[in-house]
């Protein structure tokens, strides 16, 4: 039952990969390994041991960072985009 409730936090972050079809394998991806460490925290927490909530928050720290990259660098193509576009309306 409890990893039926993991996979339902994944789906339920997934889910906002439908607003851009790239943030599925890109943002969902982090936010959804960050859910599941959080869940697996509240789900265990009477269970936990020292190893899985290092492995826990491991998960966390993973996909947060791994969120905050991909964010910086989407946030720069798009800068770098409007440049291009600029340039060329420009040179018209």
């Amino acid at each position: 039952m409890k990893f039926l409730i993991l996979l339902i936090i994944a789906l339920v972050i997934s889910s906002i990969g439908f607003k851009k079809i790239v943030w599925f394998i890109s943002l969902v991806y982090c936010f959804s390994i960050a859910g599941i460490g959080v869940g697996l925290i509240v789900l265990f927490f009477k269970e936990l041991t020292i190893p899985t909530l290092v492995m826990s928050l491991l998960f966390i720290v993973y996909g947060y960072r791994l969120d905050g990259y991909l964010m910086i660098r989407e946030r720069k193509s798009i800068c770098r985009n409007d440049r291009r576009a600029d340039h060329w309306a420009a040179s018209d």
